[in-house]
């Protein structure tokens, strides 16, 4: 739902189409599909990347509105911040309802925000919480690399 949104927001009154296709699974299934995808895709020039979210997609969805830095050890626990930022009255978060009131308060300008202050966690975290090997570079969690799939999409659409 969340990149449906997206691609709403990125392909108004565009004359470009911007789409999602998602594959969801572990990472070496991921790499698998996109080594497939690239070989019978390669001739229309199709760009993809990798982007995978925190556990909890809750506290992305409450960077897109402000600032925040607290540490939650439960996965409930961003759901009270959510409902205040959203003005979301239900229990759940999580409802087709819900989630959809939630997207229609975010509009471009809320994930450039959500981008930059994902950097600005990553920024803050680079010299204590960094486990990496020679390939990868991970942050121990709250973490996720769905703010560089992002911001890539939007350099790649014009609209960064």
């Amino acid at each position: 739902m969340y990149l449906s949104h997206l691609s709403s927001l990125l392909n108004q009154s565009r004359q470009k189409t911007v789409t999602f296709e998602c594959v969801v699974g572990n990472i070496e299934q991921c790499n698998k599909e996109d080594k497939i995808f690239q070989k019978s895709r390669k001739a229309e020039k199709k760009r993809f990347y990798h982007a995978y979210s925190n556990i909890n997609f809750d506290l992305w969805l409450i960077l897109h509105k402000e600032d925040f830095r607290k540490t939650h050890r439960t996965n409930d626990a961003y759901i009270a911040d959510v409902k205040r930022i959203f003005n979301i009255l239900s229990d759940s978060i999580k409802s087709k309802k819900d989630m959809k009131a939630i997207l229609k308060a975010i509009t471009l300008e809320d994930v450039k925000n959500a981008i930059i202050r994902a950097e600005n966690i990553r920024k803050a975290k680079e010299d204590c919480d960094i486990i990496g090997n020679k390939e990868y570079i991970v942050y121990d969690n709250p973490d996720f690399s769905i703010h560089l799939f992002l911001k890539r999409v939007l350099q790649d659409s014009g609209d960064w």
